[in-house]
């Protein structure tokens, strides 16, 4: 398996883990009102970054900070801080 499949992969496993852990926050939420603050942070701040993974597909070891990625990261900082404000408000 080359590198940028390796990576995309990867991407896919991290976007899923997201979504889940913030699917399974918000079931909680709402069916039995309580939610947990950091996975509500957590959970919407993977999607972006895996978003990053899967479309750029940089190698896994690469610890270089380029421009995308800080966009992502910031993507990823604002849904986590959205979704967390709102599970805060709503629940």
């Amino acid at each position: 398996m080359n590198e940028q499949l390796k990576s995309r992969l990867v991407g896919l496993l991290i976007i899923a883990i997201g979504l889940g852990l913030t699917a399974w926050n918000w079931y909680s939420a709402y069916n039995n009102g309580y939610y947990y603050l950091k996975a509500s942070f957590f959970g919407p701040f993977l999607v972006p970054p895996g978003f990053h993974m899967v479309l750029f597909a940089p190698p896994l070891g690469d610890k270089k900070l380029d421009l995308f990625k800080i966009v992502f990261l910031i993507f990823g900082v604002l849904a986590g801080g959205v979704n967390a404000y709102l599970m805060s408000n709503l629940y």
